[in-house]
């Protein structure tokens, strides 16, 4: 089952004076700029570069002047002149962390005290699963990360991602990968990042052979044909499925 990420989305957010400024410069192809730019945030820890700017207008299929413009003029982002970054974002990123961290914690303390009880022929079953665990990974993550030759973003969290597929998703990456970046051959700026990739499931993407009119819309390959364009955004119709 694909793993499911989700933020918090003040629903009167539309009514902040920073927003309402946004949508009377920008109109409505500002506010999605500003929303895909949050989901971007949450999947790469809360911060994304600068220098990659050109890339992120490429993937929302809209102009790199237009997105800086958003960034650097909105009062929506924070940056360093490297990195931008969303204070509302760190902050729930933060939570999300401290509450994870607590489960952890207390997940903790009841797997020491439940193993206290257990016999060691529990605890041999138990390396037993560790052990077979441990085999189910035959492909290591240091393969992929080589492979796909575009180091950018959290490498802990894609090699957890990675640690956490199926044997048939990391050979069909490992198959498919070569073919894929072709795609990014020429200007490897516009490569998604590695979390971005195993996040998505970009390897069930269609390698396409240049003659196949697509579009893409929040990591996924869309037919032309079945996209529309609102405010100049693009998104597909009801109902349409993925390449």
């Amino acid at each position: 089952m694909k793993e499911t990420y989700y933020f918090k989305h003040d629903y009167h957010a539309r009514h902040d004076p920073k927003m309402i400024k946004l949508l009377m410069k920008r109109k409505a192809l500002g506010i999605g700029i500003y929303w895909m730019l949050i989901e971007m945030l949450y999947e790469q820890d809360g911060y994304l570069l600068l220098s990659e700017c050109d890339s992120y207008a490429f993937e929302m299929r809209t102009q790199p002047d237009v997105l800086k413009d958003v960034i650097l003029t909105s009062e929506l982002f924070e940056n360093d002149a490297t990195r931008f970054w969303s204070n509302t974002v760190l902050k729930r990123l933060n939570e999300r962390h401290d509450k994870s961290q607590k489960a952890s914690n207390s997940a903790k303390i009841k797997w020491e005290n439940a193993n206290a009880l257990r016999t060691q022929s529990d605890g041999n079953a138990i390396r037993g699963e560790e052990r077979r665990k441990e085999k189910n990974i035959n492909i290591p993550f240091a393969g992929f990360w080589d492979l796909y030759d575009h180091k950018v973003g959290s490498k802990p969290k894609s090699e957890k991602k990675w640690n956490n597929l199926k044997n048939e998703e990391r050979q069909k990456i490992m198959d498919s990968l070569p073919a894929w970046k072709l795609k990014y051959a020429k200007d490897k700026k516009f490569q998604p990042h590695p979390l971005t990739y195993l996040n998505n499931e970009r390897w069930n993407d269609e390698i396409s052979d240049g003659k196949k009119d697509v579009k893409m819309y929040q990591g996924r390959w869309y037919p032309s044909d079945q996209m529309m364009n609102v405010g100049g955004i693009w998104f597909p119709k009801s109902g349409v499925q993925p390449l």
